[in-house]
């Protein structure tokens, strides 16, 4: 199936919507998937990357009609450009989820039913308003990037992620063995940690 039937949207009492085997899947509706207002679990194909953003015409779906999903509780998506992910997305309601920005693929594995995959190029997510500052209850968190790692190492030791077992770093230059980051690594509230892995794109680390 390469496109997703409009009489989708029209299962307005709909629960769970499982696309995860579509791996053809290239165009859904607009506005199809925001119409599905009761629904509670969503599973999206990793090989979906078609989604556009909220602004202009579009022939396509938007992460932003998630909004109007206010009883998820379950997701599995990938959104291939954190560009396209709107502030003020109800993510902090799930309970369950595997969401994946700008990175293809569902990441390394590890048994976990929370899992946020994000690669951090750019400044465009804001660590205070963000994706990561609503998931509270992450169990696996995998940054993948070039830069502000530091940030959000900076507000995960405010905070504290008290669930969660497995944070990864990848791909990062920033010197995340210096003595100011290992001292906030050292009071870091990852209380059930079980992992903590780093890779850095410097040579001389």
């Amino acid at each position: 199936m390469q496109r997703l039937p409009e009489e989708i949207g029209e299962l307005t009492q709909l629960k769970v919507l499982d696309l995860s085997k579509c791996s053809t899947l290239k165009i859904i509706p607009p506005n199809n998937i925001s119409r599905l207002t009761q629904l509670e679990e969503l599973y999206m194909p990793d090989e979906f990357c078609k989604w556009q953003g909220v602004d202009g015409e579009r022939s396509n779906g938007s992460v932003g009609e998630l909004e109007h999903l206010s009883q998820l509780t379950a997701l599995q998506i990938y959104i291939p450009d954190a560009k396209l992910v709107p502030k003020g997305l109800p993510f902090q309601k799930l309970q369950r989820y595997t969401i994946v920005i700008g990175h293809r693929g569902w990441g390394i594995g590890y048994d976990t039913s929370r899992k946020l995959v994000l690669r951090y190029d750019d400044a465009n997510i804001s660590v205070e308003d963000g994706i990561i500052k609503q998931l509270k209850e992450i169990e696996e968190l995998q940054l993948i990037g070039n830069q502000g790692v530091k940030n959000v190492l900076y507000e995960l030791n405010r905070d504290g992620f008290p669930k969660l077992k497995h944070f990864d770093v990848i791909d990062n230059p920033e010197n995340l063995g210096s003595t100011k980051v290992c001292k906030i690594e050292e009071h870091l509230l990852f209380l059930h940690c079980q992992t903590l892995f780093t890779t850095s794109t410097n040579s001389s680390d």
